[in-house]
């Protein structure tokens, strides 16, 4: 994947976590768990990731991580268990890929044979096509299970990512437009219902 491709990156938030995101900026998970807040993740992930250690970097917990796409297996999940009208989507500049210490992977950072790179070089390893194919089911099992990886694909931010990264928020129906602008997103609130994979 080319930089020039990369327009933004992606956090899949609760919509009552806006405002505190508006002020803190996207925490990793380490500094999330000591505040207030909705959280949208999978015990059993964290669970995994809460043991990973980046090569040569921090704990995977002591990163905020973003998606490359939101449109993705973790975003379906919670769409599937009834969440469409709780979650959205905050769009990241891909500029915090210049911060030091970044990091990119070609996975979900706690799958089994995931590689980390740095930012600098990281997004050369990225199949785009992979990344932003539409869907990721296939006849092929293997070749599935290959979109469906390219699809966790993250960039690991240290700490946290600061407000002044955040451009947007996304949501992906009237009901979580509603709930986004009543909890003080402070940023463009924007329906995309491909993102939310309704097309």
């Amino acid at each position: 994947m080319r930089r020039d491709d990369l327009k933004e990156l992606h956090y899949i938030t609760h919509v009552a976590n806006l405002a505190s995101i508006a002020r803190r900026g996207i925490l990793c998970h380490k500094r999330v768990a000591r505040i207030q807040h909705e959280d949208v993740s999978l015990a059993g992930v964290q669970d995994r990731r809460s043991g990973v250690r980046v090569p040569n970097g921090l704990l995977l917990h002591d990163y905020a991580n973003l998606y490359i796409t939101a449109r993705n297996p973790m975003l379906s999940r919670r769409l599937h268990d009834g969440m469409g009208g709780e979650l959205c989507v905050m769009a990241v500049s891909p500029d915090v890929l210049d911060l030091p210490d970044v990091v990119v992977t070609d996975r979900n950072a706690a799958a089994g044979l995931c590689r980390f790179r740095p930012a600098a070089t990281g997004l050369d390893e990225v199949d785009a096509e992979l990344v932003n194919c539409r869907y990721w089911p296939h006849d092929d099992p293997l070749e599935e299970e290959r979109r469906r990886n390219a699809k966790f694909t993250e960039v690991l931010v240290p700490r946290k990512v600061d407000p002044e990264f955040l451009r947007r928020v996304y949501v992906g129906c009237a009901a979580a437009e509603a709930a986004a602008l009543k909890a003080g997103a402070e940023l463009p609130v924007t329906l995309n219902r491909y993102l939310f994979l309704q097309s």
